[in-house]
């Protein structure tokens, strides 16, 4: 799949998340921002038009559904795949209760990556 010019922010305070998800984006012709701080991130989006944001749970200075939350106020056109390494199904139901897309467990593979943003409705 080719996610040709699809604006992506990577928020994840694991730095190697952010890479190998940067890169597998990047190869696909994706533009790429990543970001470990939710107070960056916000500050990013009010300069550059973001079109899906990866939101990992456990972040420094909030927690991913607090960001979440915001972004749907802020930026309710802007889809997000939720990422987390725990395993809850309380929380991956939160999440979309909270107008997450996606929730994907970590690690996950290419091809969850590439079926989540083949799912996204882009245009809404």
């Amino acid at each position: 799949m080719d996610f040709q010019d699809l604006k992506v922010l990577i928020l994840d305070d694991d730095e190697r998340i952010r890479e190998e998800l940067s890169e597998f984006l990047t190869r696909r012709r994706s533009v790429v921002y990543s970001e470990e701080y939710p107070t960056k991130a916000f500050n990013l989006m009010q300069n550059k038009h973001i079109d899906v944001l990866f939101l990992d749970f456990a972040l420094p200075e909030m927690d991913g559904l607090v960001v979440l939350r915001k972004m749907q106020q802020l930026y309710p056109k802007v889809s997000v795949i939720m990422i987390s390494g725990t395993a809850n199904c309380n929380l991956a139901e939160e999440a979309i209760n909270c107008g997450a897309a996606h929730f994907l467990k970590k690690p996950f593979l290419h091809k969850e990556v590439t079926q989540a943003v083949e799912q996204l409705d882009l245009y809404r």
